[in-house]
């Protein structure tokens, strides 16, 4: 009897999605944990996390750049999500220290963005809001494609930010949709 009620536990256990408890370290991966209907299981953020007007509401734990550790470990997380190309080594290094589960996700070109719902809903148990917001977007940028495929390609000479607002990034994004062939950052035309 003992063992048919270990079995059933176990079968129960599995059948239930984890539902861990989630730190981004990001902005933008916030508004990815919500746009894959994990924004519930999220209890702490870094600065500028304003998106949805929920995230505003949640514990701090530093910015992109610095993450005050103490903090972070008060928040008992299951899951840290980092950005590829914006947490700094250091940070990873002392998660890695602290046997902390933390999962890289990278947003560099659009077809990223749908792999990233989908990465995050799978961490949170949240695969089918995340499938859907995933195929959401790609039906848009489909829509979006379409619509500008007839549309005179343009260039694009854009000066390096040198502040952290995130709409020095919306411009790498908006131009491939506008067919643009010969992106570059900078005056001296270097990317």
């Amino acid at each position: 009897m003992f063992a048919v009620a270990v079995l059933l536990a176990c079968a129960a256990a599995r059948a239930e999605p984890a539902r861990p408890r989630i730190v981004s370290l990001a902005p933008h991966l916030t508004e990815l944990v919500y746009a894959a209907g994990a924004g519930e299981l999220l209890v702490g953020v870094v600065e500028y996390s304003d998106y949805p007007a929920e995230a505003r509401s949640l514990p701090r734990i530093g910015d992109a750049w610095r993450v005050d550790m103490e903090r972070l470990l008060a928040l008992k997380p299951d899951m840290i999500l980092t950005w590829a190309s914006g947490t700094p080594d250091e940070v990873v290094e002392r998660l890695d220290a602290l046997k902390l589960a933390h999962r890289e996700i990278a947003t560099f070109r659009l077809a990223d963005v749908p792999v990233a719902l989908r990465a995050i809903g799978a961490i949170a148990g949240t695969s089918e809001v995340a499938e859907a917001a995933a195929a959401g977007f790609d039906r848009e940028i489909a829509e979006l494609r379409g619509r500008y495929a007839a549309a005179r390609p343009v260039s694009a000479d854009l000066e390096p930010s040198l502040g952290s607002s995130p709409a020095r990034f919306r411009p790498a994004l908006r131009i491939p949709l506008l067919g643009d062939r010969s992106f570059s950052a900078g005056r001296d035309g270097a990317a």
